[in-house]
Order: C-alpha cells, then structure tokens, then sequence
C-alpha cells in the first residue's frame, strides 16, 4: 500500500505500546511478587555461599604462607648456621 506522493505507509509508533499493555495486563501481580522475593533469597542464599567459600579460601591461603613463612625462617637460618657451606 502506498500514499498519494508513492511511499510506503509510516508504521504506527504506538502500535508496540498497545501490544506492550496488553502483555501487563495478563502479569498476575501476586505471581510476579512471589517469583520476585524467592529469586531474591535464592540470590542472597548464593552471595552468602560465595562470600562462606572465599572466607575459607583466603584461611586456607593464609595458613599455607603462615607454613611457607616458617619453613623459609628455618632454612634461613640452617644456612646461616653453617656459614652458607653444606
């Protein structure tokens, strides 16, 4: 189809809203509230893990440079001990 001067006809900008409202209007706002608040645990439920493991991780890191620390004190002064000769 075509206007009078031979362009194609302009396309409704508000025909997308119209669509647009008709999909809110199906949403069940009690559903939508619902999936928001357990999606919401479920998200600070997996923060907490991460935040759990890394705690753990960053112990674990600490203990094995605390080991590493000692065990090159003690081969330090082995060394100096026996004048850097072995």
């Amino acid at each position: 189809m075509t206007n009078e001067d031979g362009d194609s006809p302009k396309p409704n900008p508000l025909a997308g809203i119209d669509e647009l409202l008709k999909l809110l209007l199906q949403l069940d706002p009690k559903t939508v509230g619902a999936n928001a608040i357990e999606n919401t645990r479920r998200l600070i439920d997996e923060i907490s893990a991460a935040i759990t493991t890394f705690t753990s991780t960053m112990e674990n890191l600490n203990a094995t440079a605390i080991r590493l620390n000692d065990f090159m004190d003690q081969m330090t002064s082995r060394f100096s001990d026996d004048g850097g000769n072995s």
